[in-house]
């Protein structure tokens, strides 16, 4: 086993500050303490991140001058703003994008002395093992050749591999599908809108992995004093589509199809639907990166960071219980109507 860093209360710049996952991370960072610094791109960070840091740097991703001026000084970088295509219509560019923000961001935190960056990957990286579930190990020699995402997250771990063994400790994390609060942009919790919305016209049906953002959030902390150079995955519960969908439904409202596309259907479906998004940044229901995952999902194990890292993720009913209430927070959701018992005892004079 690779020795474990010491670093108490490190200084920490987070990459990634006002997404969904970032903005978790630097809540649990806080609670256990811990300094940190948010990186933003821009004029200025969004006015829901500030409260909830201890100070704000610019950094862009394209700027390699930026990310090591930001990263000066620290002890740790997390690094939560990988590159996520936002349609699967353009292999060759999102893995260009993808391998040059993460090679500025490794070589930046390589000439700045940082003693370690924690990155968050996908378990879209994974293939079926050859035991009873995924572990770490089990990564294609060759990128995924269907699936533009699972390509760009595969491209992005080789860059991190490198940078291994050019000696700079890196600790990653995969995590499954995220669900929970703060999903500002509405990225898997999508799904959930548009099942309760009814909304969802068509599914496909395969395994897929949904996670609680505030366990994922707590494993970034715990990463802190990781084994170096380790990689976890954090699957944490493997649902197949057809129960989560029907799921979702049954306990918040809403309806889904009876029946699921064939796999062949449902991906020229996904790619018809993205090809007339994209012109206007439209949002698809069931993205093209949803039906990849779905038909290449196998069971994983997360067995390795519940050990390590003390991962132990929540119900799976909570962690949508949470997703559900922020999207009703945020207007992306209409609130129940209140029980007729207690609309009774409202309208009874005082």
């Amino acid at each position: 086993m690779s020795p474990t860093p010491r670093i108490s209360k490190p200084r920490a710049l987070l990459l990634g500050s006002s997404g969904f996952v970032g903005i978790n991370v630097a809540d649990a960072l806080r609670a256990e303490g811990h300094h940190v610094a948010g990186a933003y791109r821009g004029r200025a960070p969004a006015f829901f991140v500030r409260g909830r840091l201890d100070e704000t740097v610019a950094a862009d991703l394209a700027d390699p001058g930026s990310l090591r001026a930001a990263m000066s000084g620290r002890d740790v970088v997390f690094h939560a703003a990988g590159h996520y295509p936002r349609y699967s219509l353009d292999r060759v560019g999102a893995i260009a994008t993808a391998l040059r923000e993460t090679r500025n961001v490794l070589d930046a935190a390589k000439s700045a002395g940082v003693r370690r960056v924690v990155y968050t990957s996908s378990i879209g990286v994974l293939e079926r093992g050859s035991g009873a579930a995924a572990a770490e190990d089990d990564v294609s020699p060759e990128a995924p050749a269907s699936s533009v995402y699972r390509a760009v997250k595969w491209h992005m771990e080789r860059a991190v591999s490198d940078a291994r063994r050019g000696g700079l400790d890196v600790v990653v994390l995969r995590p499954g599908g995220c669900l929970g609060p703060w999903d500002m942009h509405v990225g898997t919790g999508g799904v959930v809108v548009a099942v309760v919305r009814g909304a969802v016209s068509w599914w496909v049906d395969g395994l897929v992995h949904m996670v609680d953002v505030r366990d994922v959030a707590r494993a970034h902390v715990a990463a802190l004093v990781a084994p170096a150079q380790r990689t976890y995955n954090l699957a944490g519960h493997g649902v197949r589509v057809s129960a989560l969908l029907r799921g979702i439904a049954k306990r918040y409202g809403g309806a889904v199809p009876e029946r699921s596309l064939a796999p062949d259907a449902a991906l020229a479906r996904a790619d018809d639907e993205e090809r007339a998004a994209a012109p206007v940044r439209g949002r698809v229901v069931f993205p093209r990166e949803l039906v990849d995952i779905a038909l290449s999902g196998a069971p994983v194990s997360d067995d390795l960071a519940r050990r390590e890292l003390g991962f132990d993720p929540r119900p799976l009913d909570e962690a949508l219980d949470a997703s559900v209430a922020w999207f009703r927070r945020t207007g992306h959701l209409p609130s129940p109507a209140p029980h007729p018992a207690a609309l009774e005892l409202s309208q009874r004079p005082s």
